[in-house]
Formats: structure tokens, sequence, C-alpha cells
């Protein structure tokens, strides 16, 4: 019950970020695929790619920071009580590291959809099926418990997008690897920044009292974060952040 909760905030968070992204993608990469312009490709799939990282990273870092909070204020009450929110908490924590993984995997899925190859797919999300079965099992029975069937469900994330990515490139060869490192590079860097500033917000968060001083500097540490980690962001160049700031005044 605890990791299902947790799963729904994991799909809460990536419905904020990832899916209206992938729509998105999905319906200008079927256009340029129709028409056959490979450049327009190559372009879409690594904006789609770098944007699911920009936002997918720091969303990853911060639900780890704020995680017990977001519980508290979102599933806390009635009969959900606080040894149900560390239970929650504990599969939350793995399954928070999957979050990269899931979006990248359904930007890689945009592609495919594109190309309509969608058996590819279907094998990929195989995979993700045997991988997070056999590691259920396995990790479920170690000293994890619950928290083994949220990290098998990252892993196997992992594994889908591993296959999706890497059988692209070899039969598209539409992924520029270098401008992929260096955005997940600036977005990690970036993120750090946030963590540390977001970290000595913690101590008004945790010593807050009552459900509304909660909420309170639970929404002011989120949105510090959420500033400092663009604001970092725009000084070490991200052309992500750039490019949200052109769409913007524009």
């Amino acid at each position: 019950r605890d990791s299902r909760y947790s799963a729904l905030l994991m799909e809460f968070v990536l419905g904020i970020f990832v899916f209206g992204l992938s729509t998105v993608g999905l319906t200008a990469l079927s256009r340029h695929v129709a028409v056959d312009d490979e450049v327009a490709v190559r372009d879409t799939t690594s904006k789609v790619l770098r944007f699911t990282i920009f936002l997918t990273v720091p969303s990853t870092v911060g639900l780890e920071l704020v995680a017990r909070p977001v519980i508290e204020l979102t599933l806390g009450f009635g009969a959900f009580d606080s040894g149900s929110v560390d239970l929650t908490l504990h599969a939350l924590r793995f399954h928070a590291l999957g979050l990269v993984f899931v979006g990248v995997s359904r930007a890689m899925t945009s592609v495919f959809y594109a190309y309509k190859e969608v058996g590819l797919v279907v094998r990929a999300a195989a995979v993700n099926f045997v991988v997070n079965v056999i590691l259920c099992y396995v990790l479920s029975r170690t000293f994890l418990l619950h928290g083994g069937i949220a990290l098998a469900s990252s892993i196997a994330a992992l594994a889908q997008a591993a296959v999706l990515t890497v059988v692209l490139q070899r039969r598209k060869g539409i992924l520029v690897p270098r401008e992929i490192f260096h955005s997940t590079l600036r977005a990690v860097l970036a993120s750090g920044v946030m963590a540390a500033v977001c970290y000595g917000l913690l101590r008004f968060v945790e010593a807050a009292e009552g459900r509304w001083m909660l909420a309170l500097w639970t929404g002011v540490t989120i949105a510090v974060g959420a500033a400092v980690y663009f604001v970092s962001s725009w000084l070490l160049g991200s052309q992500e952040m750039k490019l949200l700031l052109r769409r913007r005044s524009g």
C-alpha cells in the first residue's frame, strides 16, 4: 500500500513535468518524420530529451529533500498516521531515483511512435516488466523491504531508458551525446546549488507547528529552490533556460 501511494506521488510529478512535454514532442516529431526532415527530427529529439532532463533532475533532488512534508501535507490525515508517513517516505525515496529515467523513456518512446515503430516500444516495455518482476522479488526480501519494490521500479526504468536510447542511436543516429551530456551536467550542478539552499531552509520546515505553517514553509522552500535552480542554470549557460526566457519574452 505504501509503495502504491509513493508511486501515485511520482505520477503526479511526472504529470506536471513530463507528460505534456512528451505529447508536444510527439506532435512535432510526427510532423517532421512525415516530411522526412531528419535535421528537424534530430533538433526536436534533442530539445525534448534535454528539457526532460532539465526538469526531472531538479525534481528528483527536490523530491528527495521535501518528501516528508509533501507526504504529510497530501496524505497525512485521518487514518494515515506518522507510521504510514514513514513507510511511504521510505518507498518514495527509492521511487524518486527513477524519475529521470521514466522521463527519458517517455521522451524516447515519442520518437519511436513518430516513426511508427511500436514494436520496439513494446519490447522495451517488456524489458522493464521482466527486470521489475525479478528485482521486486529479490529486493523486497532484503532489508529494503517495500523500498526494494520501489527501487526495482527505478532500476527497471533505467533499463528501459537504456534500451530505447541505444536502439534509437544505432538505428537512427539522431542523438547528440555531447549536447545531452553538457545539459545533464549543468542540470546536476544547478540542482546541487538548489539542494544546498533548500537544505538550509529545511530547519524551518521541520520546526513548523501546525498544517498551515508546514504548508507555508514547504511552499517557500519549493519556490526558493525553483528560483535558485533557474538562476543557477542561467548563470551556467543552460540552453534550455535561455530558450525558456526567449519564448517568455517573445
